[in-house]
């Protein structure tokens, strides 16, 4: 009886740690899983924007360039603002390794907590977490079929349009 108080107490301390180091996923290895998914967000922005990064288009009315875009992912438009499309490129660059601290760590911190409103919502409806954390929002970006839509082309673009309104969302939240 001992043998099997110790053995269960063991087995339970052990999934316990297993638990623990999941949840604990550094921001460096978060950067790793997350950042090159933008890659794909900046295929998809780069014909509607006919312009090259880091420059407006100019409008047809003014002549002057606009300070918004719109694009679609999907079926959706999405209206992305030019500083938007600067933070992603200032993400796909960063490398966090090198600059732990700069303002690209500050960046994706902003984008990591709208991803994990964002994955909160996508989240098994059975799952008694009320949140998200940074290993659960790798898993929803990451492993696309168990995210909703009927094909893996949905799926894509579902991810894709999440990963850009998060990364909206983040800009937003550092504007003064």
């Amino acid at each position: 009886m001992k043998v099997l108080l110790a053995l269960a107490v063991g087995v339970s301390l052990v999934a316990g740690s297993a638990t623990t180091l999941q949840d604990t996923v550094s921001r460096e290895a978060a950067a790793r899983a997350l950042v090159p998914l933008l890659e794909s967000v900046r295929e998809r922005l780069r014909p509607h924007l006919g312009v090259g990064f880091g420059t407006l288009p100019p409008s047809p009315f003014t002549g002057m360039p606009t300070t918004l875009i719109a694009v679609r992912i999907g079926t959706e438009s999405v209206e992305i603002d030019p500083s938007v499309v600067l933070a992603l490129e200032q993400l796909r660059g960063w490398k966090p390794d090198a600059a732990p601290d700069g303002a690209e760590a500050v960046l994706f911190d902003h984008w990591l907590d709208q991803l994990k409103l964002k994955a909160t919502v996508l989240r098994d409806p059975r799952s008694t977490a009320p949140e998200c954390d940074t290993a659960c929002v790798i898993r929803r970006f990451t492993q696309l079929e168990a995210a909703p839509g009927s094909s893996r082309r949905e799926r894509e673009e579902l991810r894709d349009r999440l990963l850009l309104e998060a990364l909206s969302a983040a800009v937003a939240d550092l504007k003064p």
